[in-house]
């Protein structure tokens, strides 16, 4: 313990010294990234974030839960986690957690699968760089492998689960639902912005001439940036790789906003970095092919 401390401090004291020279590239890409956030993740992301939270307040999560005993949980974390992506199935999972629906070991098992590249993602950004047939192909990579770490991981769950969740108490929709529906969207959407900012300087003054792979596993949507230059079948690649994996800027995301252990979830994402790859690209690769036999028939 007393190792790790002392490595703990010296690396702090390290980065500290290091962003204390003065670095143009640090400052140019904190301001590019400023501005990435202003027209790109905000407005793809901040409306799927609210309406993410105006479902929890609305108690629409409890009515899901309700209505389908056995499953519920599931069923929302993931259509909520692959609509409205990074973070919202962590904060889904962590706020029934805190609530004594669920237990800590079944949110673990719910990160698993929960958490994804939001579909305005992966269709608006994620799309203008490997076209709609790769945005696809990795979106589809997506919903399978969830399914399976869902189906797969349910020996996970822990005996104390409530079930009974027939007593959750309905909410009744109010002008106080909204207001706190955007204020937690909000700070959830701060909390983002600011992960991507930290992890953009650290990209630049740490590994600025390192391949885009290295900064995309630091960190998704600088590495997605980074692949403009390459191929169209090593740009499909790279970004079924980030998105499977998340990187670390997400993975920081999933820790703040979920109070809960994510062993399970960086095991997935080690899982989905190594096979969503070579799926993606089989999946393209079919869908090209179904489009040349019907072009041949036509």
């Amino acid at each position: 313990m007393k190792k790790k401390a002392i490595v703990g401090i010296i690396f702090t004291i390290l980065v500290f010294l290091l962003l204390l020279i003065p670095n143009d590239e640090i400052s140019n890409s904190i301001s590019q990234t400023v501005i990435f956030c202003g027209q790109t993740v905000i407005p793809q992301l901040f409306l799927y974030i609210c309406l993410s939270s105006i479902v929890w307040e609305l108690g629409i999560v409890e009515n899901i839960i309700s209505a389908f005993p056995k499953y519920g949980v599931e069923i929302a974390v993931f259509f909520m986690g692959i609509l409205s992506g990074f973070p919202s199935g962590a904060i889904i999972a962590g706020n029934l957690c805190e609530k004594g629906i669920i237990t800590k070991k079944r949110a673990e098992y719910l990160l698993t699968f929960s958490n994804n590249a939001g579909i305005s993602f992966v269709f608006g950004y994620v799309s203008s760089l490997i076209g709609k047939t790769g945005a696809f192909s990795v979106f589809t990579c997506q919903i399978i492998f969830s399914v399976i770490y869902a189906v797969t991981g349910r020996k996970v769950l822990s005996q104390g689960d409530k079930k009974q969740y027939a007593t959750l108490t309905s909410k009744t929709p109010s002008f106080s639902s909204l207001v706190n529906a955007i204020k937690n969207a909000t700070k959830n959407m701060i909390n983002i912005c600011g992960f991507i900012l930290f992890f953009s300087a650290f990209s630049t003054s740490v590994i600025s001439s390192a391949p885009p792979i290295f900064k995309g596993l630091a960190e998704m949507t600088t590495g997605l940036s980074a692949l403009s230059s390459l191929s169209y079948q090593s740009r499909l690649w790279h970004s079924a790789l980030f998105l499977g994996f998340g990187g670390l800027c997400v993975h920081f995301q999933i820790f703040a906003a979920c109070n809960v252990g994510t062993k399970r979830f960086f095991i997935s994402k080690c899982i989905s970095a190594l096979l969503f790859p070579p799926s993606a690209l089989f999946i393209h690769n079919f869908i090209v092919k179904i489009f040349l036999c019907l072009s041949r028939i036509q």
